[in-house]
Formats: structure tokens, sequence, C-alpha cells
């Protein structure tokens, strides 16, 4: 039986044009991302921008399941969780609690990328 070592990498760095144009990826992600709120109810925003740092914090924990060890796995799980709970407390309590969560989004993805 195939072990999950066994298989061939399915990831080829540099072969994709969104590894190749990093800073065009991520304008276009940002930009992309901000668009839906101008045609929202400030409600409808607000549980958007809850509901898209989740989504993004719990990516990061998916690369580390594809390409990372079991701690950074622990860490990216953990960190995620507590983008979630932001995320939730953003939403129910604090709404400036979202803006703070997307800063620290900014400066944990600083730490990964440097």
């Amino acid at each position: 039986m195939p072990t999950y070592t066994d298989r061939p990498a399915a990831h080829h760095h540099g072969a994709s044009p969104f590894e190749r144009h990093p800073l065009v990826t991520g304008v276009a992600v940002g930009v992309g991302s901000l668009l839906p709120h101008a045609f929202l109810t400030p409600e409808a925003s607000l549980g958007f921008a809850a509901l898209l740092i989740a989504l993004i914090a719990g990516i990061y924990f998916g690369f580390a399941v594809i390409n990372g060890s079991s701690r950074d796995q622990f860490v990216e799980f953990n960190v995620s969780g507590l983008f979630a709970v932001a995320a939730l407390l953003g939403l129910l309590w604090w709404p400036l609690l979202l803006a703070l969560a997307y800063f620290g989004h900014a400066l944990w993805d600083l730490a990964h990328h440097n």
C-alpha cells in the first residue's frame, strides 16, 4: 500500500504564475477580497470580514499539513484557532478586533516570508 511519502511531489516551486508574481497575486487577492464590501450591508460586510480572516488562517494550517513538520502543524493549528476566535469576537463584540486580526495576519505573513 502506498504511503504519503511514496506519492510524487504535487508541488513544483516556481511553476505557478501566482508564485512567479507574488506581489501582483497579493494585490489582486487583496482587491478581490475588498470589492464585495462595496455591495454588502454593514452587518454582512462585518460577517464577510470575519469569515475571510478565519479562512485565511485555516489556509496557513492547510499548508503546514501539506508541507510542514509536526511542530509547524501544531503552531499553525493554534494560530489559526486564535484568528478564528478573533474573528468571532470581532463579529459579535468588538469589530475593531477584525482590523487588528488583519494587521496580525500581515505580521504573520511577513514572518513566514522572511
